[in-house]
């Protein structure tokens, strides 16, 4: 039988058979495959519910900008015939026609003036007719449907307009010669770009074939919620602005911003009362609002009204009202260098208030790869820590390579959870916002969605218990609590405060007041000095809720058994296992407290980060070598947080280092000993350094710091860097001689 499609009975050969089949799934695979493209591409522009390109024209600024120079001619959206002219003598005209379906004729007057047209939507025909003593006028039109003709007349000037509505340029550029000045960022008549989030390459090109170009005005006060959505806002943004206006709110000044927040507090107390959970709030001029405020005002005015609103919300942190300022920030899309650059300056002025109130910034604005890079740079200028800028809705970039010390804050979703948590580091937070998904227009995370996923984690063990404790607890808490009228007050030590009955003598005790009650670090050598000094400040002992003990030393443990004798309630002690166990002793070496006292104890041993009251933490025992082991104090005060130290055997590099580890901030102040007074100069050259590579700014020592320790620290600091702690003297508001 010979090679072929058939054999020689005629049947076709099995090669023919399997080939004839696959080219036939072939052309059904390629027909599906172009069904598909094409079904995509349709989906993808129906899902387009906002241009890609929006001109927004301010009526106006524009004639305030060109008075006396130029009119300016407005149509949009006509069926018929849109005519203007423009001629005469001494002065500038503006019209405006829109939707409508007959004709509209204007005739504007000005002598040596200037004509600005721009007509879009229609199909066919642009016509423009210049004449009149050495004038021209240069317009683009897109898109005419029927016929839309402009004439200028006048004597000695010229007009241009040039509408681009390109993605990847600018939008307009208005110049004008010969009286009328224009362009971006000289005053003229600008027309300016907006385009959406970006997409994939196939939905881009999709988006460009189906671009709709607009031309809408502009007020802050009557645009609706759709139109705010189409400038780029989000449903939430744009419903909050509606219901501030609803209530009667109007934007006109720079205070405006202050009465849009207490719409947010009286929310935020409702929520309180039904939920009877604990809601922090954060303010601040959102950042997209720069352009539609540049637009009805003027660029140098918004700038102006968006510094205001953050001066106010940094006044409400500074009253308790608020924890944070923010979402502030830059716009999330592309806008002009000018617009860039105010907003940039408005965000470095944010920055600067949020370091004056100690207080966390939460960042709108774009995400790309250099974005932590350039917030960093700004904390910097500022004098903020960098762990107090939050990136808003970040993408899983959570190693130290890629926030440039930044606090990433990422959605609640399993992928980027496990993307973060796969690069070894869990210094990062979790959140909630709007999907920004085209295909889910308002789609939202719901509130329960961090706590299913958690506990989500939890079951299939995808997150170690300690990270979710760190990621949900530790780092937000340290961020976001309101701010506690906390202050340090020292109730031990050898040196008092002068001209008071306060008694020095060998040892440490500090008494940290907070909202939540007081609480003891440390008890000094002797109960009745102890009891003694909390008496004159005003501390009786049934007040103090807790106690934690730094070390098993005499001098910073033993005076517990003189305190618990006057309980009347059990007092929580915090110490490490064994610390109490024997009877107190002069010629003890350790700590101890009598039967009597011990009834009046509830004695903790547990070691790690434990919170004692909401903003005061106690660091881990660390060792420091031949079994000596240290417990430090970090205390969340109004000016940030302050490390409480009762003796510092081994300075303060290693309490630091792990404060910013595991916290994600930098502590403020340093308080209480570190031991220098049996070191040499180099050890508190050494101490110096670690103070001034961590940026503490306020450094308050005594105890086991010596006198010539403090000095040797001075040398290297200054004078004025580092204060006396002595018996008597607070934290904020430190007293010194």
């Amino acid at each position: 039988m010979a090679r072929g499609k058939q054999k020689d009975n005629g049947t076709p050969t099995s090669t023919f058979k399997v080939g004839a089949i696959a080219l036939a799934f072939l052309i059904i695979g390629y027909q599906s495959a172009l069904f598909v493209h094409r079904a995509a591409a349709l989906h993808i522009a129906s899902l387009q519910d906002r241009p890609d390109t929006v001109f927004v024209i301010d009526e106006a600024l524009a004639a305030r900008l060109l008075a006396g120079s130029a009119a300016l001619a407005d149509a949009v959206g006509y069926e018929e015939t849109a005519g203007f002219d423009a001629g005469g003598g001494g002065s500038a005209a503006l019209a405006d026609a829109a939707e409508y379906k007959e004709t509209a004729g204007y005739d504007a007057g000005g002598g040596g003036s200037a004509a600005l047209a721009n007509a879009v939507g229609y199909e066919e025909t642009a016509g423009y007719d210049t004449g009149g003593g050495g004038v021209a006028a240069l317009a683009d039109a897109v898109g005419y449907k029927e016929t839309a003709g402009y004439d200028t007349g006048g004597g000695g000037s010229n007009g241009r307009l040039d509408a681009g509505g390109r993605l990847d340029g600018p939008a307009t550029d208005g110049r004008s010669s010969g009286g009328a000045a224009g362009g971006r960022g000289s005053g003229g008549a600008n027309v300016i770009i907006r385009k959406n989030s970006s997409h994939s390459q196939a939905a881009q090109q999709v988006r460009a074939a189906n671009r709709r170009v607009e031309s809408f005005r502009f007020n802050p006060n009557t645009v609706s919620v759709d139109d705010l959505m189409r400038l780029g806002f989000s449903e939430k943004q744009a419903l909050s602005i509606d219901a501030y206006r609803q209530k009667g709110g109007r934007y006109r000044r720079p205070s405006d911003f202050a009465r849009s927040y207490e719409i947010t507090y009286a929310l935020a107390e409702r929520a309180r009362e039904a939920t009877k959970l604990e809601i922090n709030i954060a303010v601040g001029p959102y950042p997209v609002l720069i352009v539609p405020l540049s637009e009805a005002y003027g660029l140098q005015r918004a700038e102006e009204m968006m510094v205001k609103g953050m001066e106010d919300a940094a006044r409400d942190v500074a009253e308790g009202k608020a924890v944070a300022l923010g979402e502030i920030g830059r716009p999330h899309f592309p806008v002009s260098q000018e617009i860039w650059d105010a907003s940039n300056r408005v965000l470095l002025r944010g920055m600067e208030l949020a370091k004056e109130n100690s207080c966390p910034v939460i960042i709108h604005c774009e995400s790309d790869g250099d974005t932590d890079r350039s917030l960093a740079e700004l904390a910097d200028r500022a004098g903020l820590d960098r762990g107090m800028v939050v990136k808003h809705s970040s993408p899983p970039l959570v190693t130290p390579e890629e926030t440039h010390g930044v606090m990433p804050s990422i959605p609640a979703s399993k992928t980027n959870v496990r993307e973060a948590i796969g690069k070894g580091t869990d210094r990062f937070m979790i959140e909630t916002d709007y999907i920004d998904d085209p295909a889910k227009p308002g789609a939202i995370m719901s509130v329960t969605t961090v706590p299913k996923k958690v506990s989500s984690w939890l079951v299939n063990g995808q997150v170690p218990v300690e990270s979710i404790h760190r990621i949900c607890g530790d780092i937000p808490d340290s961020l976001y609590r309101r701010r506690s009228m906390s202050k340090i007050t020292c109730v031990y030590d050898e040196g008092a405060k002068e001209n008071t009955s306060l008694i020095g003598a060998r040892g440490s005790a500090f008494a940290v007041e907070t909202d939540e009650g007081i609480v003891l670090f440390d008890t000094g050598l002797r109960g009745r000095y102890l009891v003694h000094n909390l008496d004159i400040i005003g501390i009786q002992p049934g007040e103090i809720r807790a106690v934690v003990i730094s070390q098993d030393n005499p001098d910073n443990a033993r005076g517990l058994d003189g305190l618990l004798k006057l309980r009347e309630s059990p007092l929580d002690v915090y110490a490490m296992p064994g610390m109490y166990e024997g009877r107190p002793g002069l010629l003890s070496k350790s700590a101890g407290v009598s039967e009597e006292s011990r009834r009046m104890a509830v004695f903790h041993a547990e070691d790690g980060w434990a919170e004692i009251v909401p903003g005061v933490l106690r660091t881990p025992y660390y060792e420091f070598g031949k079994g000596y082991r240290e417990a430090f104090l970090v205390v969340d005060t109004p000016r940030g947080l302050a490390v409480v130290s009762g003796f510092g055997a081994e300075g303060p590099e290693r309490v630091l280092s792990e404060v910013e580890a595991h916290l994600g901030r930098k502590a403020r102040a340093f308080i209480g000993s570190v031991f220098l007074e049996k070191k040499k100069k180099k050890e508190a050259e050494a101490y110096a350094g670690s103070f001034a590579a961590h940026g503490v700014e306020d450094i308050c020592l005594n105890h086991s710091t010596g006198r010539n320790g403090m000095t040797n620290v001075r040398v290297c600091l200054g004078l004025k860097a580092v204060k006396d702690f002595y018996v008597g003297y607070t934290y904020p508001a430190v007293t010194g001689k």
